[in-house]
């Protein structure tokens, strides 16, 4: 019973007083006091305790105090409470961890590449917006495979917006699948070659790379995508149609 009272949250004084009044039955502070073997200040302090805590119940007969163990029940109901506020406590840390780490995952191949855009589309709301800096343009669209038609009509059903900056030597070749009318597109004179771009969503982003294998890097953090976001918007900015 010892080890279990410990668990319990119980001192080893406590556990002492508890144990004897157990044996004792209804008692009075002296036969406490005398098995336990404790100061008498340390067992009124104990009891003080316990019956704070409403372990024991205390009434007064011929002007002396008696105490007496109350419905081992308590024990359950307190032990449930302990692990209602660990369950509570978890969730706070865990949520702060989260907002300080931001989670990386990492898929590989077509397969992966559309694992993670099933898994975008479950979190995106309706009328939010995704930005698109540097389009992959053909290579994009040859690695969304299948599930390319499945995005478009999903962007344009949820009124998703996709704003795009690509580079101006593009445009000829995204103009021949712009028949989004959720997409927009600038575009910047630089004549750099596509090897990866990066998508920006509310809670985190896609660096996409045009490798081969293709792969896809997801970062999911808001502190970060705010970032990225900011970098696009001047971006845009700068940009032209």
């Amino acid at each position: 019973m010892i080890n279990e009272l410990k668990k319990l949250g119980f001192t080893n004084n406590e556990i002492n007083v508890y144990s004897a009044i157990l044996d004792l039955g209804q008692s009075s502070t002296g036969p406490i006091i005398k098995k336990t073997g404790l100061h008498r200040n340390i067992v009124y302090d104990v009891l003080d305790t316990l019956v704070k805590r409403k372990l024991l119940s205390e009434s007064i007969k011929s002007g002396k105090k008696y105490f007496k163990i109350k419905n081992p029940q308590i024990l359950i109901l307190k032990a449930q409470e302990q692990l209602e506020a660990s369950n509570k406590l978890a969730g706070y840390i865990k949520n702060k961890l989260k907002s300080k780490a931001p989670e990386v995952i990492i898929y590989e191949g077509k397969e992966g590449w559309e694992t993670a855009y099933r898994l975008l589309k479950n979190r995106l709301k309706a009328k939010e917006t995704v930005c698109t800096l540097g389009v992959g343009g053909d290579k994009w669209i040859s690695a969304m495979g299948d599930f390319f038609i499945t995005w478009e009509n999903f962007l344009v059903k949820h009124k998703i917006m996709n704003k795009m900056i690509a580079y101006k030597w593009q445009k000829k070749e995204i103009e021949a699948h712009q028949k989004n009318p959720m997409r927009k597109t600038k575009y910047l004179p630089e004549p750099y070659s596509i090897s990866s771009n990066t998508e920006i969503f509310k809670d985190g982003i896609f660096i996409q790379i045009y490798s081969d294998p293709i792969i896809l890097i997801e970062i999911r953090s808001k502190e970060i995508a705010k970032g990225y976001q900011q970098h696009f918007d001047v971006m845009w900015k700068l940009s032209k149609y």
